[in-house]
């Protein structure tokens, strides 16, 4: 994904590509609240190596289906925007996030996702998706606020090992119709 900039300065916050060296900061925030993260999703950064191994193979070029954005408020690393199941020939992916509790309900995400999905944009994206478990409501609020759609639920869609149980998710996406025809019109003169 080198059509994305290394850092995406906003009015609070800055997001820089995600480096081995904020690895510490990260894990940090996350064994302090892995209660938390893990009743949305099934699997979570399970110690700092992991996190710094990974990374390093972003930052090494080995993976270019998934890149991370650190968050900074000044010099506090405060969460993470990511975008996962990249398809160059689409022009679409799937956005992640993940905040330390301690900031969550400051707009500090809601401004992270904004400037993501402008440079996404900007870069030629067609379809930008997040999805969620309905029962996360601040993840549903966020993804209305920051101008994603939801387009439906999927019925008994993950099982959440912490719960012992299946939960719905809530798919939201951004569809630029402009990139969607560019596009196209770029491929029908290539076929």
């Amino acid at each position: 994904m080198n059509m994305l900039p290394d850092y995406i300065k906003g009015e609070r916050i800055l997001l820089q590509r995600s480096l081995p060296s904020h690895a510490s900061a990260i894990w940090q925030y996350v064994k302090d609240n892995q209660n938390f993260f893990m009743k949305w999703q099934n699997s979570c950064w399970k110690n700092e190596k992991e996190i710094f191994d990974y990374f390093t193979e972003l930052n090494a070029g080995k993976d270019d289906k998934d890149f991370y954005y650190t968050v900074f408020l000044g010099d506090r690393i405060i969460g993470t925007v990511n975008c996962w199941d990249v398809s160059n020939w689409r022009m679409a992916c799937q956005l992640g996030y993940e905040i330390n509790p301690e900031y969550a309900g400051h707009g500090y995400m809601t401004e992270a996702i904004k400037l993501l999905v402008t440079e996404l944009i900007s870069a030629g994206f067609v379809r930008i998706k997040i999805e969620c478990a309905t029962e996360n409501i601040a993840s549903m609020k966020l993804a209305e606020k920051t101008g994603f759609i939801c387009e439906g639920i999927m019925k008994k869609d993950v099982f959440i090992k912490s719960a012992n149980r299946f939960c719905d998710t809530a798919v939201f996406a951004i569809v630029d119709e402009d990139n969607a025809t560019k596009l196209e019109k770029s491929r029908s003169n290539t076929l």
